[in-house]
C-alpha cells in the first residue's frame, strides 16, 4: 500500500484533511441546489418532480452503452450485485440479465417506482429494489457493488466508501462522468472554472489511499450530442454559463463553430466526457 503511505505522510505533515476538502467540494460543486445537498426531504421533493420525465432527455447509457459493458467486465462473474443511486434504471435494467440478483438502492421512491414500471414492462424479477440512502440501509453482503454518479451526497464519504468495502465479497465498480459542463473545454479557452470541476474523482482516490485501498482507474472518452432548436438557444445557454467579465464574443463564436453541425431538426453540439472507473477489490483491514 505504498500509495496509502504516501497519502498519510502528506496528511501528517501537511495537515491536510481530504475529507474535509471533499465536503467542500460537494459544496461548492452544489451551490445551484445547497439544500438538496443536506436535506433527504428537499432531495426527495426535486426527484418527486423530475422522476417522469427522467428519461426524456438522453443519459449516459444511452449516448455511451459502452460503459454498461465495462461495469459487466469489471464485476466479473459474480451473482448477487447491488446498485448504489439506481434511479429509473438506466443500468439496472440493461444489466440484470447478467446477474443472478440485482439489489437497487434509491433515496427517491418516485424513481423507484418508474424503475418497476420498467420491471413489469419488461418482465424482470430478479431486482429487488430498497428505498433509503445509503448511509442508513441495512443490508446483507454481496458479491459486487457499483455505481454511476452516485456519490454527490455523500459528505460521509469516508463511511461511505468503507461500507462498500466491507458489504462487497469481490469487487466496487465505482463510475465517475467528466466533466460535469458541456462547455467545459470553452471554460478552459477562456481561463475560468467550470462547473463541478472542484470535486473530482481524484478527491475520492486520495480518500481510498489513505483508507488503505489501492484502486485500479481506467477511463473512456466518449462524446455526447445535444440538440438546441436554433444557434441562438446554444449561444443564450453559453451566455448564462459564463461570466459577463470573461465572455468574449470571438472565442464563443469559434468554439461553437468548432463543436456544432446544422441538422433538419435544428443544431447538434458535441462534446467530449471522460469516464473514470475507479475498482478495487474490498481488503480486510482499513485505515479508517
Amino acid at each position: 500500500m505504498r500509495n496509502g503511505k504516501l497519502i498519510r505522510a502528506l496528511r501528517e505533515q501537511y495537515q491536510i484533511d481530504f475529507e474535509a476538502l471533499w465536503r467542500q467540494a460537494c459544496k461548492t460543486s452544489s451551490e445551484a441546489f445547497p439544500s438538496r445537498l443536506v436535506d433527504d426531504l428537499a432531495e426527495q421533493a426535486f426527484w418527486k418532480d423530475a422522476a417522469k420525465r427522467y428519461d426524456d432527455t438522453p443519459k449516459l447509457i444511452d449516448y455511451a452503452p459502452e460503459v454498461a459493458v465495462k461495469i459487466r467486465s469489471l464485476l466479473g462473474e459474480v451473482k448477487r450485485v447491488l446498485e448504489i443511486g439506481c434511479g429509473t434504471g438506466k443500468f439496472t435494467v440493461p444489466l440484470a440479465r447478467y446477474f443472478e440478483k440485482i439489489f437497487a438502492v434509491d433515496l427517491s421512491q418516485d424513481m423507484l417506482e418508474q424503475l418497476h414500471i420498467k420491471l413489469c414492462d419488461q418482465g424482470i424479477h430478479n431486482v429487488r429494489t430498497v428505498q433509503g440512502k445509503w448511509e442508513d440501509v441495512q443490508l446483507d453482503r454481496v458479491d459486487g457493488i457499483f455505481l454511476v454518479n452516485a456519490v454527490y451526497r455523500m459528505l460521509d464519504i469516508r463511511r461511505c466508501l468503507a461500507k462498500m468495502n466491507e458489504i462487497a465479497r469481490q469487487r466496487v465498480v465505482l463510475v465517475w462522468t467528466q466533466p460535469w459542463s458541456r462547455f467545459e473545454q470553452l471554460f478552459c479557452q477562456l481561463g475560468i472554472s467550470g462547473e463541478g470541476v472542484s470535486r473530482d474523482y481524484i478527491n475520492l482516490l486520495l480518500i481510498l489511499y489513505e483508507m488503505g485501498i489501492d484502486p485500479t482507474l481506467e477511463f473512456f472518452d466518449v462524446e455526447k450530442r445535444v440538440h438546441y432548436k436554433e444557434i441562438e438557444e446554444l449561444r443564450e445557454s453559453i451566455r448564462q454559463s459564463v461570466p459577463a467579465d470573461k465572455y468574449t464574443p470571438e472565442c464563443v463564436e469559434r468554439f461553437i463553430a468548432e463543436n456544432t453541425t446544422t441538422t433538419s431538426e435544428g443544431v447538434e453540439f458535441r462534446f467530449g466526457q471522460k469516464i473514470a472507473f475507479i475498482h478495487w477489490k474490498p481488503v480486510e483491514f482499513l485505515q479508517i
